[in-house]
């Protein structure tokens, strides 16, 4: 009734049988991780790279972002560089808080001769139209940047 008689032999083998059942079954279940862990991998190593694609795309705009601002700055074109030391040259004053420590060379405007108000009434003088101004931004010719 359901019992088997074996002598040493073929306990052993029986038992090698069985043992070699459950090292198939483990392996099969260590498969199925792998398969589980190289699908995450390769999940994770996509989303790396779409992560890595954003942040190439992002520090090129940025690069170009910057190139452009730089252009601003540049002594060729719209600079603002350029315009501030036109300004300057015209007689607007350099900021304390904040100067501008380099000019580009602004050659083709000329300088506004030295204003002077001693003794100057009258209103067409150059004196006389920095005094009735009452402008901050105009100075006296002077400036903190050095003559290119």
């Amino acid at each position: 009734q359901n019992v088997y008689i074996a002598d040493e032999q073929r306990l052993y083998g029986a038992l090698k049988i069985v043992s070699m059942t459950w090292t198939q079954v483990a392996q099969a279940q260590n498969h199925e991780k792998v398969y589980e862990l190289a699908n995450e991998m390769i999940d994770r190593v996509g989303q790396f790279m779409e992560k890595y694609e954003a942040v190439g795309k992002a520090l090129k705009k940025a690069s170009d972002e910057y190139e452009a601002a730089e252009r601003k700055l540049s002594p060729q074109g719209q600079s603002i560089i350029n315009t501030s030391g036109k300004l300057i040259k015209l007689g607007a004053k350099n900021s304390d808080k904040h100067p501008i420590k380099a000019l580009q060379d602004v050659d083709e405007i000329p300088s506004l001769p030295e204003w002077s108000t001693a003794g100057s009434g009258d209103k067409g003088t150059a004196g006389s139209i920095g005094e009735s101004s009452g402008s901050s931004y105009l100075g006296s010719g002077e400036t903190d940047i050095p003559a290119a």
